[in-house]
């Protein structure tokens, strides 16, 4: 049975939903930056001698890994609270709800107050400033 908690419960939870998307946010972004890294790798693997690339490859396939298992640990958390993750990007978060008697989910959302991706950033100053 699904827990549905009242717009004052979900509002308590705040403070935890914003920790673990931190978590997820800050290990998306070192996943990302890690397979761009692999690929630059693979891009170079012909100057690179094939003991020192199978070394690196390696290194980054750990950190990979440890960035991912971290990632599901954040996600395993919010389960068990009985809430799920809708997007990884943004970070949507659904909370089952009650409101007035009918059931609802309420939804935490990520904003992006510091753009990952520079060129993105760029647009959106750009918006910003047409607006």
């Amino acid at each position: 049975m699904v827990h549905r908690r009242s717009i004052q419960e979900a509002e308590t939870l705040m403070p935890l939903l914003q920790a673990i998307a931190l978590e997820i946010k800050d290990r998306r972004l070192s996943i990302s930056k890690l397979r761009k890294l692999k690929n630059d790798l693979s891009l170079k693997a012909s100057r690179i001698s094939p003991e020192g690339f199978q070394s690196s490859l390696a290194e980054i396939d750990k950190k990979l890994e440890i960035h991912q298992r971290g990632l599901d640990n954040a996600i395993a958390e919010l389960r068990a609270l009985g809430l799920s993750l809708h997007s990884i990007q943004p970070i949507i978060i659904h909370i089952p709800g009650l409101h007035q008697g009918e059931k609802v989910v309420f939804c935490w959302e990520e904003r992006f107050h510091v753009l990952e991706d520079p060129q993105l950033s760029d647009t959106m100053q750009a918006l910003d400033s047409v607006e």
